[in-house]
């Protein structure tokens, strides 16, 4: 079948107008292409993609190719696996202690026995449960979150849940995750010593193997499933070498450094000495120091040799030194990723999941941040109410502002303050609402002195009709950093507490 290529449409691409191809040439790239994408869509019910890699040249070619697989075709395939697995059932109330999951964080303490943070609390009451509780379909929540002591202020309901207290519970736990008030995570190396890249992001803790840590990483993988398969995202900021192993792909140098600029540091440091034609004797004598060990990105040092601390470097066992040492840096997570893995596996079809690249995984896990060219998206599902409408001059300066006062952190913080989630979908059709502007109801006289009220189970918010876009700015940034949460928009109800066992500790 001829392919043919509009101007036009490689006018409106740039990345094609850049490119030194006919429209010829390119259109039998784009052939290939599509001949290459019908062949891998016929195989896919017949192959299994979790395969451990090496096993199958069909599988490994799949893997190595998928990046070249059009996401219309790994997205029809994906739905289909998972409206075969999914099931629909009762939503179990889950108490949430919001206060207490509050204090362990700003006391910078270490939930320990997973049962003072959010996390903790959501698995102590859902760990007995069959997985298959989150084997839902899209916009469908796996529990009914239930904030102790809190009131909602809209007609003095209880948070039980109109959608609003189950984001924010997904969104804390997130938080919680990429935080030390749980003993599973820790900042990349990058990120304690402020340079490369990375340096917000979050890698497992090698340390972390207890029993109990293991199940809570098998439970993170579980909720992790559940976003996939709901779209109610989370706001984790992984780099590429949690997710390569989660789809099956390899790990290269590039990773590791992504996450530890200095982590061959050692490695370069042998090359050199080697390069310089130093005797074996003066390269010993100058690497007597270095032990067969290493230092993970937690900080523990780890022998990667039997009795390795008491093992010296020297010309003849450099080799093994630099194989194994790579070796450590390029597995130094592979027991938690397993049990994440094993997680996932409990809510969709790991078999399917080497269709995607690690970006892919992470944008349906974690949905897009709220970027610029986000703000698009949200605009245009957006509706206004209460006399509103998106001509109003009030209306232009909300958009203006956030998509030229804000920056990418506070339009999140926004998006929580609204809707108790920070992360937009991927696609129009991936929102279980519109956002909506509304009349505010209190502000007809002086709209300049009063801020914004956010209702996020409904994902609106009542707007000022403020008079300048300074004013706007400064009264919207000052409600979304005082209140970022549910309890934006509820009250102080007493005579209900969770119980903590008294002889639980944390560390600090």
């Amino acid at each position: 079948r001829s392919i043919e290529i509009s101007k036009a449409a490689v006018d409106g691409s740039s990345a094609l107008r850049n490119m030194e191809y006919t429209q010829d040439q390119l259109a039998l790239q784009i052939g290939v292409v599509a001949a290459f994408n019908k062949a891998v869509v016929s195989l896919l019910p017949i192959v299994d993609l979790s395969m451990p890699p090496g096993i199958s040249r069909i599988v490994d070619g799949v893997r190595r190719m998928r990046g070249l697989v059009l996401w219309s075709n790994k997205k029809r395939v994906w739905e289909d696996v998972l409206a075969q697995s999914q099931v629909s059932g009762s939503q179990p109330n889950v108490n949430l202690d919001l206060l207490a999951s509050k204090k362990v964080m700003m006391e910078g303490k270490v939930d320990k026995k997973a049962r003072r943070t959010m996390f903790g609390q959501l698995y102590q009451q859902l760990k007995e449960k069959d997985p298959k509780m989150f084997k839902l379909s899209i916009h469908k929540r796996a529990y009914r979150a239930v904030y102790i002591g809190m009131r909602s202020t809209d007609a003095g309901a209880r948070t039980e849940d109109a959608g609003g207290p189950y984001r924010d519970s997904i969104e804390n736990i997130s938080k919680e995750i990429m935080s030390t008030a749980l003993p599973l995570f820790c900042k990349t190396p990058n990120g304690r010593i402020g340079m490369g890249d990375n340096r917000n992001a979050w890698v497992p803790r090698r340390s972390s193997r207890s029993a109990l840590q293991l199940q809570l990483f098998r439970f993170l993988g579980r909720l992790m499933g559940l976003a996939i398969r709901t779209r109610n995202l989370m706001a984790l900021d992984f780099p590429s070498v949690v997710w390569k192993p989660l789809v099956c792909d390899e790990i290269t140098d590039a990773d590791i450094e992504a996450i530890d600029s200095l982590a061959f540091k050692q490695y370069d440091m042998i090359q050199n000495i080697e390069q310089k034609s130093t005797s074996p004797a003066m390269f010993s004598s100058q690497m007597r120091g270095v032990r067969f060990a290493a230092v993970g990105c937690d900080g523990v040092e780890y022998e990667i040799a039997p009795d390795g601390k008491r093992m010296s470097l020297t010309w003849d066992n450099r080799k093994k030194y630099t194989n194994l040492y790579r070796k450590f840096k390029h597995s130094e997570f592979d027991l938690q990723l397993a049990k994440i893995r094993e997680g996932l596996a409990d809510v969709v079809p790991v078999q399917v999941l080497s269709i995607f690249t690690w970006r892919e995984l992470s944008a349906q896990v974690c949905g897009r941040g709220v970027t610029v060219r986000d703000v698009d998206l949200l605009e245009k599902m957006t509706r206004y109410g209460g006399g509103h409408s998106k001509t109003d001059s009030h209306i232009k300066m909300f958009w203006q502002m956030l998509r030229e006062r804000f920056n990418d952190e506070q339009r999140a913080t926004f998006l929580t303050f609204v809707w108790g989630r920070s992360r937009l979908p991927l696609s129009e059709q991936d929102f279980e609402q519109r956002f909506e502007i509304q009349n505010h109801s209190k502000s007809t006289s002086n709209p300049d002195i009063w801020f914004p009220i956010a209702h996020t189970c409904s994902f609106a918010v009542e707007l000022p009709r403020y008079t300048t876009l300074d004013i706007m700015t400064t009264k919207i940034l000052q409600a979304i950093s005082l209140c970022t949460g549910i309890d934006a928009d509820g009250s102080m109800r007493t005579g209900e507490t969770v119980v903590v066992e008294e002889d639980e500790e944390e560390e600090e």
